[in-house]
C-alpha cells in the first residue's frame, strides 16, 4: 500500500489494482485472500481502484506461458501483476516497466516445472521383500538336529512366541524368497517385476537388487523398509558376502551422499513412507493395505505376508512373487499421493502418472496385474 500511495501522490492517474486468490483454497505463495478480521492495518480498501480474482490453475498456467513463450521466470505473485496488466492495460498510463516487476523465479520454476520431469521422471525404485524362516539358521542356532523344515519353522515360531509374545521372527532369522520392484525412469519408462526368475536363489536376488542401485543410483521407496526390509537385506547380504559400495556410501566416495544417502533415517534417497508419514513415531504407523484401500487403490490381493511360508511349502513361488508385485504397486501409488501432497507434482502430473501405470498393467497380459487394474477405483 505504501508504494501505491507514493506513486499516486506523484501522479493521480496511477491506478492501484489488487490481485487475490479467487477462493480460500487457491494456494498462490505470497498472496492470501484475507477475511476481514485478518486484514492488516496498512491495508486501506478505499485506496484500491480495482480488485481482480485469480484462481490457482490460472496462476500456474500463466506462469508456464511466461516461461515457455516469453522466457520470463517469475513467481505466482508476479504472474498476478502480469495478468492485471493484460486485464486492464488501457486504464494504466504507467510505462511497462512500472506495470510488471519481474524477479528471478528459479525457486518456483524448480518447484513447479522441473519437478514434473526431475522428481518423477528420475530413477525411482519401489521395493518390497517376502521372506520365510531361515531353516538352516534355525537348525544351527537352536540345535534342532534332523527335524524337517516344517518342524524347524514351528520350533522357531514357538521359541519366538515364548520370548516376545509374537511369532514374528527376529530380522536375522528371515530368508528372502522374493524382491519385487516398480521402476520409474525417464520418459514413459515404468515397469513392475520381481528380481530373478522363480528358480533364483537368495544370493542372486540380493545381488540383482544391489546391482540396480549401483547402476541407476535410484531413489528407493518402501513401506516400513527401515523397520524390516532393509535390515533383513543387510543381514542376508552379509551372509552371502555381497559387496554393495554404492548403497553403503555415506560420503566417502561421493561427497553428495554425506547429506543424502540410503542409510540415514531422515534422508530421502531411501524414503520409508510409513516411517515418514507417521513423523517417525511408531504410534502413528498405518498399514499399507488399509491406507491404499482408503485412497481407492486395490490394497492386498490374494495373500498376506503371514501366508508366505505356507505358500512356499506348497511350491507356490509364482503366487508369492505376484503378491509381492501388487504390494509395490500399492506403495508406488501411495508415493505418488505423497508427492502430490508435498507439492512436488501437480494434479495433472499425478493423473498422468496414474494413467501411465494403468496402461502398463492393461498391456501386461498378466492376470494378477490385470486384476489389480480392475480393482483400482476410477479417479483414485
Amino acid at each position: 500500500m505504501g508504494t501505491g500511495r507514493f506513486l499516486k501522490s506523484k501522479n493521480p492517474d496511477v491506478q492501484i489494482v489488487g490481485v487475490q486468490p479467487a477462493t480460500q483454497t487457491d494456494q498462490i505463495p505470497g498472496i492470501r485472500r484475507w477475511t476481514p478480521e485478518y486484514l492488516p492495518e496498512i491495508f486501506h480498501r478505499n485506496e484500491v481502484d480495482r480488485e481482480i480474482d485469480m484462481s490457482q490453475p490460472e496462476a500456474e498456467d500463466t506462469m508456464r506461458r511466461l516461461a515457455s513463450e516469453e522466457g520470463i521466470f517469475c513467481g505466482y505473485r508476479r504472474v498476478g501483476r502480469w495478468r492485471r496488466r493484460c486485464v486492464c492495460p488501457r486504464k494504466s498510463r504507467m510505462p511497462p516497466s512500472w506495470r510488471l516487476f519481474v524477479i528471478g523465479g528459479s525457486l518456483y520454476l524448480y518447484r513447479r516445472f522441473s519437478c514434473l520431469i526431475k522428481r518423477i521422471n528420475m530413477n525411482t525404485l519401489v521395493f518390497d521383500i517376502e521372506t520365510i524362516p531361515d531353516i538352516e539358521g534355525g537348525r544351527k542356532l537352536y540345535d534342532l538336529g534332523d527335524l524337517d523344515a516344517d518342524g524347524i519353522a514351528k520350533a522357531m515360531y514357538h521359541l519366538r512366541f515364548q520370548k516376545t509374545g509374537t511369532e514374528f521372527l527376529a530380522h536375522h532369522l528371515h530368508k528372502i524368497v522374493a524382491i519385487s520392484v516398480t521402476f520409474r525412469g525417464k520418459g514413459d519408462d515404468f515397469k513392475v517385476w520381481t528380481l530373478g526368475d522363480e528358480s533364483a536363489d537368495e544370493k542372486e536376488i540380493l545381488q540383482r537388487f544391489f546391482d540396480g542401485i549401483d547402476r541407476y543410483t535410484p531413489t528407493i521407496v518402501s513401506w516400513n523398509g527401515s523397520g524390516f526390509d532393509l535390515p533383513v537385506i543387510h543381514y542376508r547380504a552379509m551372509k552371502h558376502k555381497i559387496c554393495a559400495p554404492r548403497y553403503w556410501d555415506m560420503g566417502e566416495d561421493d561427497s553428495s551422499f554425506k547429506w543424502n544417502n540410503y542409510i540415514s533415517r531422515y534422508h530421502t534417497r531411501h524414503t520409508d513412507l510409513m516411517d515418514l508419514l507417521a513423523l517417525y513415531s511408531g504410534r502413528a504407523n498405518a498399514p499399507l493395505d488399509e491406507l491404499a484401500t482408503l485412497f481407492g487403490f486395490p490394497g492386498k490381493m490374494g495373500m498376506s505376508g503371514a501366508k508366505v511360508w505356507d505358500a512356499y511349502q506348497e511350491g507356490k513361488i509364482a503366487d508369492i512373487r505376484n503378491y509381492c508385485e501388487t504390494d509395490v504397486l500399492n506403495t508406488w501409488l501411495v508415493y505418488l499421493r505423497f508427492q502430490l501432497m508435498r507439492g512436488h507434482i501437480l494434479i495433472d502430473k499425478y493423473n498422468s502418472e496414474c494413467e501411465l501405470v494403468r496402461k502398463h498393467l492393461q498391456h501386461s497380459g498378466k492376470e494378477h496385474l490385470l486384476a489389480f487394474e480392475a480393482a483400482w477405483e476410477t479417479g483414485a
